[in-house]
């Protein structure tokens, strides 16, 4: 009698704790933000080293969240040296704000949500941020450390605890690139880096550098290139970008144009290279009103108090291109642009005339 009972209270036990999810223990440690040093014999990442205890399933949308009690959670920026791996620590952080908290989470982020950003100001001070998300109800609360460099005071700015805020770092970093090698931080489970690898221009599989064991079967084979997150295509566009801009105002403030003149004409060069969209733009050529084609009479007065800016710039350059605006403010003595703004809402409208500004116009709209 005796034994049946225990048998059923051992099974009640099991049954519970499969409906609530068992009690686990957890470490895990990840990377974030990893770039190389500026002679790129090293790379600099920020570590992070959490150990929990996890109660419950926490898989979205198909339980409730898992109760997470945070034991440990601790962060570092470490220097990897590439040609022997040997670890540098840099700076150890104090314990985040999650450390000794219970949080309710899902798996995905089962340690609450982390960041890390580093960037190079310059070829020898290099900044960081850290985040760490709290999912309180009812809303959740970011605690963020900041190290960042001011050039005109040659002085750091540095937290000196963690501050409720928000990341403001974000983003490639082009020293994620270092001639032909790229370093990832490999994206593993729980929103933890579970790798740093290097990959180079044209290899298939990259070399890992450093590696928790806990990325999972999408690396089975390895990290190969097809299943990493290659950012060299983005950040080579950017660089190439910021370089062509860069030169295009200089051009112009070599040829004696403010730095404002010179910004908008670097901006006409960088769509004209098709580096930036193309603005509207809108073409004037004298024409011969023709009663069947949408014509617009357009007043001295309504030019005179601006409504048409664009389309009187375009009558006073036939022939060139003026950008084109396409939504014009209304006045209550006019109705001209509530009915010209009506005939625009169709974008598949490429062409009406105006009657006004001393003649008949034909005015024809490029929106590649």
């Amino acid at each position: 009698m005796f034994r049946r009972i225990a048998i059923g209270v051992a099974v009640l036990v099991l049954l519970a704790g499969a409906a609530g999810g068992a009690w686990t223990s957890r470490r895990a440690t990840g990377y974030y933000g990893a770039v190389f040093s500026p002679d790129g014999e090293s790379v600099y990442a920020m570590e992070r080293s959490v150990n929990a205890s996890v109660v419950g399933l926490g898989y979205d949308t198909l339980t409730p969240p898992a109760s997470v009690w945070i034991h440990r959670d601790r962060f570092r920026l470490v220097a990897i040296r590439l040609n022997d791996r040997h670890v540098t620590l840099v700076r150890e952080f104090p314990a985040s704000p999650l450390e000794g908290a219970r949080i309710s989470a899902y798996h995905g982020a089962i340690y609450g949500e982390a960041s890390g950003h580093l960037r190079w100001a310059d070829s020898t001070h290099l900044e960081y941020e850290l985040t760490v998300t709290r999912p309180d109800s009812p809303s959740s609360r970011t605690f963020v450390w900041r190290h960042g460099w001011s050039p005109g005071s040659a002085t750091f700015t540095d937290s000196t605890s963690w501050q409720p805020g928000v990341a403001t770092m974000s983003g490639d970093e082009p020293a994620q690139l270092s001639g032909d090698r790229e370093v990832v931080a490999v994206r593993g489970p729980e929103n933890m880096g579970c790798a740093i690898v290097v990959l180079r221009t044209g290899a298939q599989v990259a070399s890992a550098i450093e590696d928790t064991g806990q990325c999972g079967d999408r690396f089975s084979a390895g990290f190969t290139r097809d299943v990493l997150e290659s950012r060299r295509a983005a950040i080579e566009r950017a660089a190439l970008l910021q370089k062509t801009y860069a030169d295009l105002v200089a051009q112009g403030r070599a040829q004696g144009l403010s730095e404002g003149a010179a910004m908008l004409q670097a901006n006409k060069g960088m769509q004209r290279l098709g580096l930036f969209p193309k603005t509207p733009t809108v073409t004037a050529s004298a024409a011969t009103c023709d009663a069947l084609q949408p014509i617009f009479h357009i007043s001295d007065e309504e030019f005179r108090v601006g409504l048409f800016q664009d389309l009187e710039r375009a009558i006073e350059h036939p022939g060139e291109e003026s950008d084109f605006h396409g939504e014009y403010v209304t006045h209550r003595a006019f109705n001209t642009s509530h009915l010209l703004n009506d005939f625009l809402a169709d974008r598949g409208h490429r062409e009406f005339f105006v009657d006004g500004h001393g003649g008949c116009w034909r005015m024809r709209i490029d929106h590649r």
